[in-house]
């Protein structure tokens, strides 16, 4: 369905999702092709996308975590979980688990449910958030959490949406929170998993809904112990980039529309050998005016 163009709190996350506009997940698709963004296949959710899921109700909405999420009891490490043998077991495949999981779930039914592995792995989280000051200055400062906007690309008439983590009103700051596997090489899984594409998304559609420019954050955490954090705004160069990048693809996807060709790849003219292959052979060398040069 396609939203109304505003700010808007207390949508939940299964609304926005519904919501018929540009998200910057659906934006990055067509980096890969226009076919790609066309299509909008679902992101498959995995276990680590479960945990950061987690973990953003665990520190944004902790109130929630209750109504959305159930811990599932540890039935294969019951001394009731006999195998067919007789002998004592820890398999998941054994009657007695497979019956009394079906029961906690229909208990249950509505929520999402994980393991007590990922409910501790997020209470150290949101504790290691807690003991960063400025992570914590940005997460727990004054201002709302997630929250859903959407507006229309000034220059292409195309519908936007974003859910924002934090907008944190004293600072000026949009503030995303990101779990990460090492947190010391979170610049570059900005530059690799397009996380400088997001913030100019965000902070381009609060400034065409609201009229103020705000900055953007990012709050890395570690999903596993020690779960170290860091916490800072985005740079300006990574800003740059993001907002260049953004505005060619809603460009391409504003002509596509149009057109209605959507393509996907482009065939090379040859398939050649990527910048590291060969990267063990031998140095060739070189004369130079009459000296050696190897490379």
């Amino acid at each position: 369905m396609n939203p109304e163009v505003g700010i808007h709190e207390n949508v939940p996350f299964e609304t926005y999702l519904s919501w018929d506009a540009i998200s910057n997940s659906r934006l990055q698709m067509a980096k890969q092709s226009l076919a790609h963004f066309r299509a909008n296949i679902a992101i498959e959710k995995t276990k680590p996308l479960q945990l950061g899921q987690l973990c953003h109700c665990g520190q944004l909405e902790p109130l929630s975590i209750a109504l959305r999420y159930c811990v599932m009891p540890d039935f294969h490490l019951s001394p009731e979980n006999i195998a067919k043998d007789g002998s004592q077991s820890s398999s998941k495949s054994t009657a007695y688990y497979r019956e009394k999981s079906a029961a906690f779930r229909a208990a249950n039914k509505g929520k999402e449910f994980v393991d007590e592995a990922q409910y501790k792995l997020m209470v150290g989280v949101v504790e290691a958030i807690a003991e960063h000051q400025r992570a914590s200055s940005y997460l727990r400062s004054r201002g709302p959490v997630e929250l859903s906007i959407a507006w229309v690309d000034d220059e292409t008439g195309l519908l936007c949406k974003a859910r924002l983590d934090k907008v944190s009103i004293l600072a000026r700051l949009i503030v995303d929170l990101k779990t990460t596997m090492d947190a010391s090489r979170f610049s570059s899984a900005i530059a690799e998993y397009g996380y400088y594409n997001q913030m100019p998304h965000y902070v381009d559609g609060w400034r065409v809904l609201t009229g103020e420019e705000y900055g953007a954050a990012f709050v890395a955490v570690e999903s596993k112990p020690i779960h170290g954090v860091r916490a800072a705004p985005l740079g300006q160069e990574f800003m740059d980039a993001g907002r260049a990048e953004n505005r060619r693809l809603l460009r391409d996807i504003a002509d596509a529309k149009e057109s209605g060709d959507w393509p996907c790849y482009e065939d090379p003219k040859e398939w050649v050998p990527p910048h590291w292959f060969g990267a063990g052979a031998d140095p060739v060398e070189l004369v130079v005016g009459g000296e050696v040069i190897s490379i």
